[in-house]
């Protein structure tokens, strides 16, 4: 048999008619359709879909949601920003204030794709980044969660849309404007964490002295006289 030259245009498919006709050596390379194994019409299919480009494979699932609908505003890993933010999730639920344990955290984690094992090592990764501060219980299958560090609390709430500095200011104004001393999250409508690393902000900037109480709210002490010219900045 001459040497088949498919350059160019020219697609060669080989069809075969009997079950028992051996391939020639020459087109044995190329992809060849059997009458006997697909029928004619699925010949015709085929033939169609190779001309024409299309593919036998199955279409793509969904990406797991993981990695499609997190965005990498914390870690660069996207498992590790899930994992975190779900963190944030669990922190903000009502009832919590001192420790969080992991294992409902992890239930959503792997429920969005993450595996058990991918789940303990992005928890390693976001302490070892500092992001989180958490100590492993039960050999690591499990894992308790401290409070967030108040700059990392608050980058999280800016990005989940609040204005800190408007934060900061109407804190300062209570203070300052209505005479607030106890400051109450619930009244004010914040998280507690929220609350609580503005006023150690303002702690920190020398306006105010702060101790946090049994129930939740502030006690606010000192008020500097610079605290006045703050709010009006």
């Amino acid at each position: 048999m001459r040497r088949i030259n498919s350059g160019g245009v020219v697609r060669l498919i080989p069809v075969v008619l009997d079950a028992d006709v051996d391939i020639p050596a020459a087109v044995q390379h190329l992809l060849w359709l059997s009458v006997d194994e697909l029928a004619i019409g699925g010949v015709v299919d085929e033939v169609v879909r190779v001309v024409y480009g299309g593919s036998r494979r199955p279409a793509l699932g969904p990406p797991p949601e993981f990695s499609s609908t997190q965005s990498t505003a914390f870690a660069t890993d996207t498992v590790d920003d899930l994992v975190f933010r779900l963190v944030v999730e669990e922190w903000k639920k009502d009832g919590l204030s001192t420790v969080l344990m992991s294992n409902g955290i992890q239930a959503a984690a792997e429920a969005a794709g993450v595996s058990a094992e991918a789940f303990v090592e992005s928890i390693e990764a976001l302490v070892a980044e500092n992001l989180l501060d958490a100590t492993p219980r039960a050999g690591r299958k499990r894992w308790r969660i401290n409070p967030l560090p108040d700059h990392v609390w608050l980058r999280a709430e800016e990005q989940a849309g609040l204005d800190l500095l408007e934060v900061r200011r109407r804190v300062l104004s209570l203070i300052i404007n209505d005479g607030v001393r106890r400051l109450d999250p619930a009244e004010i409508g914040l998280h507690e964490f929220t609350v609580r690393a503005i006023a150690r902000q303002l702690e920190s900037d020398g306006l105010i002295s702060v101790s946090q109480m049994a129930n939740r709210t502030f006690l606010i002490g000192n008020v500097s006289a610079l605290a006045r010219r703050a709010l009006r900045g």
